[in-house]
């Protein structure tokens, strides 16, 4: 056997185990839900501050407006958006914060951002990890509800915006900013379509094809305001753009 015979065979061997490896550890992810947070919280710490970076311009067109009187954040992770709430001017109408979050371990950090924030912080600031408990939460209770990179990963899309839509008082606006499902005729969306059992696996069920906006839509809104585009979400110098930079942003008030 040649020398490039060989190093063909073990880098045959060791993608082979790689493969295998991932495939086993989705697997693990999907039957059990305490080792599959343990997993995202992981990834997720060690990239939530770079995709906020990356997106801050973003956000901050975003919050520039409706943030208004009590506000629930849906999905905060390790609140790296407190920064904007608190800010001056994008929080100066705010009258309380809650952020909800499910996942126990980026709750824990939630937590301590929070408890830092409310020092300086002009308004009260809350955290839930219950997802949406309809029997505490009283009806139309909230004047914004804010996703952030949430719609995505959510267990059932419509049911969450339903909740959403029953907590919003009467003129209460919905802040939302996704990645959402490539063009259908593109080969990123058949990468998509390969990649995503793994993906969702790792990815706290992340879907890489939900059709968020279409859902957001069916509701009956007093008026929607969406803007679609393009962004690359680095990480570690890796672009993800290829499966997940197909955005929306933007606002619907009920």
């Amino acid at each position: 056997m040649s020398g490039a015979e060989w190093a063909t065979n073990v880098l045959g061997a060791v993608g082979g185990a790689a493969v295998g490896a991932l495939a086993l550890g989705a697997v693990v992810c999907r039957l059990n839900r305490n080792i599959a947070d343990w997993v995202f919280a992981r990834i997720w710490l060690s990239m939530s501050d770079e995709v906020d970076k990356s997106l801050k311009v973003y956000k901050r067109e975003l919050f520039s407006s409706g943030l208004t009187g009590h506000v629930l954040e849906v999905g905060s992770g390790t609140g790296v958006n407190l920064k904007h709430y608190t800010d001056p001017q994008l929080g100066k109408d705010i009258e309380s914060l809650t952020m909800l979050e499910p996942n126990e371990r980026l709750y824990e950090k939630l937590e301590e951002g929070v408890n830092e924030a409310s020092g300086t912080a002009r308004f009260p600031i809350h955290t839930i990890n219950d997802f949406f408990p309809s029997d505490a939460v009283a009806t139309q209770q909230y004047d914004a509800i804010v996703f952030v990179l949430v719609l995505c990963s959510v267990k059932d899309l419509r049911e969450t915006l339903h909740e959403a839509y029953r907590l919003l008082k009467p003129g209460g606006k919905l802040i939302f900013l996704e990645h959402v499902c490539p063009p259908r005729v593109s080969l990123k969306y058949l990468a998509a379509l390969m990649i995503s059992p793994l993906w969702t696996s790792y990815g706290d069920g992340c879907k890489l094809t939900r059709q968020t906006e279409e859902a957001i839509v069916e509701f009956d809104w007093h008026e929607t305001e969406i803007e679609r585009f393009t962004k690359a979400v680095p990480h570690h110098g890796l672009s993800l753009e290829w499966l997940a930079n197909n955005i929306i942003m933007g606002q619907a008030t009920k």
